[in-house]
């Protein structure tokens, strides 16, 4: 594995835990959309 340069993190917030699902839907979307340029750009996980 290559030594880490940057380390980045998201925390939200949600008011239920229905908002909190959909979001985790949402972003599971957006991830998989978006997976392979964020590869090749380095990203390990």
């Amino acid at each position: 594995m290559s030594n880490s340069k940057l380390i980045s993190y998201i925390t939200s917030d949600f008011q239920t835990k229905s908002d909190m699902k959909v979001g985790e839907v949402e972003w599971e979307k957006i991830m998989n959309k978006n997976f392979d340029k964020f590869k090749k750009a380095g990203a390990v996980r």
